[in-house]
């Protein structure tokens, strides 16, 4: 049994949630994909009609356990959440990088807390997203 399935089982178990099949798929799909996966590569991927795929990233999302990285007109990109996410409420504090160069999404930790204020307002999300070209195609 591949690392990703294991890691896809053992994360449904910890939230007490059944280990189906697509859900195992997605989860295992996200985890190697190793950045954000687009909707389309999931298509390709994991054995399930169009409805179940959908349905079950909606729960995954509704769990806690994956969340929307970006949407684009032609594509949706999946990724992990950490373990601060909830069916209570998603908490990222990273940014989304799409490279300019390969198109990969990926969830990147900031050093620094960003702190954004607006007055008369109560901010209980932000999110950010960020281009340019990534540290793999630099180095080539």
């Amino acid at each position: 049994m591949n690392e990703a399935l294991n890691f896809a089982k053992e994360l449904l178990k910890l939230r007490g949630l059944k280990q189906t099949s697509s859900r195992l798929q997605i989860l295992s799909a996200i985890k190697e994909y190793n950045a954000a996966i687009p909707y389309s590569e999931l298509q390709d991927t994991v054995i399930a009609d169009r409805s179940t795929l959908y349905r079950t990233l909606n729960t995954l999302i509704d769990e806690g356990l994956i969340h929307k990285a970006k949407t684009e007109p032609n594509d949706t990109y999946y990724a992990m959440c950490g373990h601060e996410c909830s069916s209570n409420s998603h908490s990222h504090q990273h940014l989304h990088f799409q490279c300019t160069i390969c198109k990969r999404v990926t969830c990147e930790y900031l050093q620094d807390e960003i702190k954004i204020r607006l007055p008369n307002h109560q901010i209980s999300s932000v999110e950010i997203n960020a281009q340019g070209v990534c540290k793999l195609c630099v180095a080539v």
